[in-house]
């Protein structure tokens, strides 16, 4: 495993909350839409009950899940969707039509004027439909030019901070940096003889993935590494959920 990829255990927690930001469908202005991270979250939440893949219980031969289906004319003479022309797609007037809006208020759905806004820029932009995730080639994306020099995990944080008004805490102390560490990977405070061989005089860790290394390296990160697993099993000396009987796997 390279130094990048164990550092990046590390760092787990954080990024997927960036992951997490990405995905709630608050993107910038500026930011061009997405359709899996702003698009399909508002789609399959609020319409596809009604214009999805289910025939049984799609109405108006509306289908929303496909683009070529959204694109196509319905049997009453409308588009759902004509990418690039929100006046003629038929999707965005229904969402905005105060007087009878989609969705239903039977359907108990709601869009929020923000939703709605996403998807109109979304067609403006030319309604670009992507493959669901699980099944979409992973690419790099570019790294924030005005962190480019970062790490690429804290140069994505950092821009997500800066577009919220944020800045980021200062660092934390030596012994604090080597406790969370210690703790994320092995689930043990820093033995002292680990301690001593990664701080140098002057108060700086020498290299965090060095200790990320020497942490990894030690079997009580296989034990933490296991216990998660040990726990989804059910596994003990004793069965313990159904009964007391002997455990044996």
């Amino acid at each position: 495993m390279s130094t990048i990829a164990r550092h990046g255990l590390f760092l787990f927690s954080l990024s997927s909350f960036v992951l997490f930001a990405q995905g709630s469908g608050l993107s910038a202005k500026d930011d061009p839409i997405r359709f899996n991270r702003d698009i399909r979250p508002i789609l399959s939440d609020t319409c596809f009950l009604c214009h999805g893949f289910d025939s049984g219980t799609r109405k108006a031969e509306m289908r929303l899940d496909i683009r070529d289906f959204a694109l196509r004319e319905t049997k009453n003479g409308v588009t759902p969707i004509v990418p690039g022309d929100v006046g003629k797609s038929e999707m965005i007037r229904r969402i905005f039509d105060e007087s009878e809006p989609m969705p239903p208020k039977k359907s108990h759905k709601t869009l929020t004027n923000a939703q709605k806004e996403l998807l109109r820029r979304w067609v403006a932009e030319g309604a670009i439909y992507e493959p669901h995730w699980a099944y979409a080639s992973l690419s790099r994306p570019a790294l924030p030019a005005e962190y480019a020099k970062e790490h690429p995990v804290d140069a994505f944080i950092h821009e997500k901070l800066k577009e919220s008004g944020l800045k980021s805490s200062p660092s934390a102390p030596n012994h604090a940096l080597q406790r969370r560490l210690s703790l994320d990977l092995t689930g043990l405070p820093p033995t002292v003889a680990l301690a001593g061989s990664s701080l140098k005089d002057s108060g700086k860790i020498a290299s965090i993935p060095e200790l990320v290394d020497a942490l990894l390296e030690s079997p009580h990160f296989g034990e933490r590494m296991a216990v998660w697993w040990l726990d989804i099993a059910r596994f003990a000396d004793t069965v313990g959920f159904h009964g007391d009987q002997n455990q044996r796997i």
